[in-house]
């Protein structure tokens, strides 16, 4: 136990645990998925899209949610007795009035789903449609990033996602409306889910994702591989690229954890391409970053150690507009004058 040995036999023994929780309960819960009657499938895709933005939830919510979900379906579909079979069959379990499901029950039913896609299609369709009709009550930056994330999971099960066409114009035109009608801080919440919106199609999802066409390596740092073809695609859109561009960098960059550091010069090199001045974007963004590294507002922002992550890919980028070099003022001998409440 102390020269190591004894961990590393735990490491195994654990795995081959959760391997067969997961064989066993996944496979049981397919198997018992099966047994329900009429539009099994349907009714099982909708039920792991709510549990999956859910979670552990009061039982007469999920019923009410679940409901509203069926009225959009032209099945005949049940889903107070679908959900009474889940909680017998322990699929779900229900306790205190809350229903939750485990991650191998969750694996269960994705495999279920994954066997009957065709069968599966109108379910996930109309689940999706209810939370994307949901998020603007519920609050865009709190559920949209969960939201959106269940529907790539589940277009990621298909081979084509033509069926889903008016789904995915439905997120593009979403976020694409969020974006536009936010600033600052807000701004980089909802550019930051439309960098991950792998499946949008509108241009001005298109070019936001040029700053997320990168593969992650340690420490979330970004090295991009954008296709020539692709970025000349959304730069021929010059409307947009130069009411976005600017926005990214002035709005975006000074709050990502995502560092563009690593590889700086192509990053700079990257933007350059776009044909926008961005001389007074890169100052303001360089100015956010100094301001929320050195003044306390007293939200514990300046403690912070990543705060600094992308002032050098901003000043790489600034010199290929100016040769007048950024001055922090932070900085200086002056700081105490600039910043009386660090």
């Amino acid at each position: 136990m102390f020269d190591g040995q004894g961990i590393e036999e735990w490491v195994k023994v654990a795995e081959i645990i959760a391997r067969a929780g997961s064989e066993t309960t996944g496979e049981s819960t397919r198997l018992m998925l099966q047994g329900w009657g009429s539009h099994s499938v349907e009714h099982s895709a909708i039920c792991w899209v709510l549990l999956s933005v859910l979670g552990v939830v009061d039982k007469s919510v999920f019923v009410e949610q679940f409901l509203r979900v069926s009225a959009q379906s032209s099945s005949n579909l049940s889903p107070r007795e679908f959900i009474d079979f889940l909680c017998d069959a322990h699929i779900v379990g229900s306790e205190n009035d809350l229903i939750y499901a485990h991650s191998y029950q969750m694996e269960g039913m994705v495999k279920f789903i994954c066997g009957n896609l065709e069968s599966a299609t109108q379910g996930l369709s109309a689940a999706s449609n209810f939370l994307l009709g949901s998020i603007e009550a519920k609050g865009f930056s709190s559920v949209a990033s969960t939201y959106i994330g269940v529907i790539v999971t589940w277009l990621g099960f298909f081979k084509s996602t033509a069926l889903f066409k008016g789904i995915i114009t439905a997120v593009d035109d979403l976020l694409e409306h969020q974006c536009r009608c936010s600033n600052d801080f807000d701004f980089y919440v909802f550019a930051s889910v439309s960098m991950g919106w792998e499946y949008g199609q509108s241009n001005f999802i298109r070019l936001l994702r040029v700053f997320n066409l990168c593969q992650m390596e340690q420490s979330s740092m970004a090295v991009f591989h954008c296709s020539e073809e692709y970025l000349n695609s959304v730069i021929a859109d010059r409307v947009l690229v130069e009411y976005l561009i600017p926005r990214v960098i002035m709005e975006h960059l000074p709050f990502t954890s995502i560092s563009y550091a690593y590889n700086a010069r192509s990053f700079a090199d990257l933007v350059f391409k776009f044909g926008v001045n961005l001389e007074g974007e890169c100052r303001r963004a360089l100015d956010i970053i100094y301001e929320r590294m050195y003044v306390d507002c007293g939200d514990g922002v300046c403690d912070d150690p990543d705060l600094d992550i992308n002032i050098l890919p901003l000043r790489l980028l600034l010199r290929k507009y100016s040769s007048v070099p950024y001055v922090d003022k932070y900085t200086s001998r002056n700081t105490d004058s600039y910043n009386p409440y660090r």
